[in-house]
């Protein structure tokens, strides 16, 4: 729960306004339990280690938009899109990398003729659905980037005419995802669906034989509830 918020009140929620993608994202990551508990986990995991090591002096506030745990674990990059993890209570971290894979995923070569043990592609594992492209460092990036998203797209439709490949097209609703945040927070501490209806849509007919307010609401929570649950991702691609 974010305990800061009152979903009833639309000031709470107007920090969204100036949010980007990576900011949108995290809106719904940070609602997540089971991103919640893993928290919850590595911060206790952090502390004890920061208090064994003696510089518990010099660490700042959990509530600080700067801090962020460096995890025990070593798979929160594919978890959760997220190398460091940071407070869920912060609406508005000074960093973020959701998406982003850290540079120590990036394979680089070292020179010569023999290819030196972390140079070995056979060594990368690449999932169905996926592909690894080779780039070379020594000359310019913006052309090979470009050749190289033509090169995947062509691969990319190929797959989805002949093995069924499913591709995710997000729709894009972000007009409604400060009422995706208020329904799901307001559904998160119990509240009914005709409150949340009586408040977040007060002007959509709700009576006899028409509930097209409670109807929202349960649509509204439905869409909340695949963003928080992993499509916050979409919203980067």
């Amino acid at each position: 729960m974010i305990k800061h918020l009152d979903w009833k009140r639309t000031e709470d929620y107007a920090f969204t306004e100036t949010l980007g993608d990576q900011g949108w994202a995290w809106q719904f990551l940070r609602r997540n339990k089971d991103y919640q508990k893993d928290w919850t986990a590595e911060l206790k995991i952090y502390m004890a280690r920061v208090e064994q090591e003696g510089w518990s002096d010099k660490l700042i506030s959990i509530d600080s938009p700067y801090f962020e745990v460096n995890p025990y674990k070593p798979d929160y990059e594919f978890k959760w899109g997220m190398y460091l993890l940071r407070n869920p209570q912060t609406d508005r971290p000074i960093t973020l990398d959701i998406g982003v894979p850290p540079s120590r995923g990036i394979y680089s070569g070292r020179g010569g003729k023999m290819l030196s043990g972390d140079e070995i592609i056979s060594r990368i594992i690449i999932p169905e659905g996926c592909a690894a492209v080779v780039f070379d460092l020594s000359k310019p990036i913006k052309q090979q980037l470009k050749n190289a998203s033509q090169i995947l797209l062509t691969r990319q439709k190929v797959l989805e005419q002949e093995e069924g490949l499913k591709i995710t097209r997000q729709k894009n609703h972000k007009s409604n995802w400060v009422n995706y945040l208020r329904v799901f927070d307001a559904k998160t501490i119990g509240a009914s669906n005709r409150e949340i209806s009586r408040i977040i849509f007060p002007y959509e007919r709700n009576q006899y034989p028409e509930y097209n307010a409670d109807d929202k609401v349960k649509k509204t929570y439905r869409q909340a509830q695949k963003l928080v649950n992993g499509d916050y991702l979409n919203i980067l691609t």
